[in-house]
């Protein structure tokens, strides 16, 4: 709820709506036909809501991802769409995906999607991506996951972090046998948390695809299953990037809910840390890049500080 004005998305073909907070009067609604698109894409339904943004100035909105993979930004006032935004108020979060060695997938058949809420982060918005699970995938070689930051004000994307690296990119070398090349999913499609005074965004991915059989196994461990850092401003060249891989196994699942994030203080040390019952990817995010390898294993509850 936002100055009196309780915004969500609701129904089979996520609507936004804004209600008054006193008596629940419907303000305005907002929703987009998007077809087949739509109906074959692998997140259905009202999903987990919507992000909010202000200058503090007038410029007050809301922003949500469609059922089809479309970033939206609305007026907050009267739900209209804000043309200056990306296309006519619309950022198309399929272009730019791509499967194998960097095929782009098809805008209208190409399998991505989301459900989690976008996390505004100042005047940065941030996008996961998730995708088909377990034997509902028609292939191993499937869109690629990854984590895109957009300007808030013009919908232009700012920086990508490719979940599985390309070659070049921190952790490619630990996908043996060319085996980057051949993976899909690793999509970020949990609650992402984010510490504003570091810049800092934590995340978790899904497991890639083809970890099947044995000889694939160490292949497809880091960042899949990782803690990694990106700054999240696109300008600076300083920023320093932290990736720890945590293998869970085969059988271990990715908790759906955001991981906490508090202070410790050990002595006279303040230490900010944040913890995963079950699987993470962290990662801070000024530019995109990962960097510096901190590799490590657990099979318990998760904590990382810094």
């Amino acid at each position: 709820m936002i100055k009196g004005v309780l915004y969500a998305t609701a129904g089979t073909r996520r609507s936004v709506i804004a209600m008054d907070g006193k008596t629940g009067e419907l303000m305005w609604a907002h929703s987009m036909r998007e077809g087949n698109r739509a109906a074959i894409a692998p997140r259905q339904l009202s999903g987990r809501g919507l992000s909010y943004w202000t200058d503090g100035k007038g410029d007050d909105r809301v922003l949500y991802v469609t059922t089809g993979y479309r970033l939206v930004a609305l007026n907050a006032r009267n739900g209209a769409v804000i043309t200056s935004f990306g296309k006519d108020g619309i950022v198309d979060l399929k272009e730019g995906m791509v499967s194998g060695t960097g095929l782009p997938i098809d805008l209208e058949t190409g399998e991505a999607g989301l459900h989690s809420t976008p996390i505004v982060v100042k005047d940065t918005v941030i996008i996961g991506s998730s995708f088909k699970e377990g034997m509902t995938v028609v292939t191993h070689n499937n869109t690629k996951g990854s984590v895109r930051a957009f300007d808030v004000r013009t919908g232009k994307r700012l920086w990508t972090f490719n979940t599985i690296p390309k070659p070049g990119e921190f952790g490619n070398d630990t996908w043996e046998n060319g085996s980057w090349a051949t993976n899909g999913n690793t999509g970020v499609w949990t609650q992402m948390t984010v510490d504003e005074e570091l810049d800092w965004s934590i995340c978790q991915s899904s497991r890639p695809l083809r970890t099947i059989t044995a000889e694939n196994v160490r292949a497809t461990i880091c960042l899949a299953r990782a803690w990694c850092g990106v700054d999240l401003k696109p300008d600076s060249a300083n920023g320093i990037s932290r990736s720890c891989t945590i293998p869970f196994g085969l059988r271990s699942f990715v908790s759906p809910n955001p991981c906490g994030h508090q202070r410790r203080r050990k002595g006279h040390q303040s230490r900010r840390a944040a913890e995963q019952g079950i699987l993470l990817v962290c990662f801070r995010s000024r530019d995109g890049q990962a960097g510096l390898a901190d590799r490590g294993a657990s099979r318990s509850a998760v904590r990382r500080s810094w």
